[in-house]
């Protein structure tokens, strides 16, 4: 069942990934975080170093680790929030 959900999060984001881009494109000095809102259908840039201050103490070392990385490697953080599901997962994804 989890990966049907991961797979279903990852079409999302590539049926979005042109609206996700041109926003990020627009801060991409800021070298935001990005959200997808699955039930609001909407995308969200955030400043990195607050997105990662506003999740739990057990995310924050991850989360950092994971956008540190993708800063390096040219990539972009995306993260799905399903509050249907109760879900907030993260992805990597290279910079086209």
């Amino acid at each position: 069942m989890e990966n049907a959900i991961v797979k279903k999060y990852e079409k999302i984001i590539e049926e979005n990934m042109d609206y996700i881009l041109n926003l990020y494109y627009q801060f991409e000095d800021k070298k935001p975080i990005m959200l997808y809102n699955i039930q609001e259908k909407r995308i969200y840039a955030y400043p990195p170093y607050e997105f990662i201050a506003d999740q739990s103490e057990n995310s924050r070392k991850k989360i950092l680790s994971q956008y540190e990385d993708a800063v390096i490697n040219n990539q972009i953080v995306i993260f799905i929030k399903d509050s249907e599901n109760k879900k907030l997962m993260s992805y990597t994804f290279d910079i086209e």
